[in-house]
C-alpha cells in the first residue's frame, strides 16, 4: 500500500532502521485510519444526504 512505500522513501532518506517501518505501520497509521475512515464515511454521508 501507499503508506509502506512513504515510510520506506523516508527510512531510506532519514537513515532509519526497519524498527522505525514497523514503528509507523504499527503504532501511527492505526491512528490515522481511525480518524480519516469515520470522517470520509461522514463527510460521505453528508455529501449524500444534503439537499442540493
Amino acid at each position: 500500500m501507499w503508506w509502506h512505500n512513504m515510510t520506506f522513501w523516508a527510512a531510506n532518506v532519514h537513515g532509519y532502521s526497519l524498527l522505525y517501518l514497523s514503528f509507523v505501520d504499527n503504532l501511527i497509521f492505526p491512528f490515522i485510519s481511525l480518524f480519516v475512515y469515520p470522517a470520509s464515511a461522514v463527510l460521505t454521508t453528508i455529501l449524500i444526504t444534503r439537499e442540493p
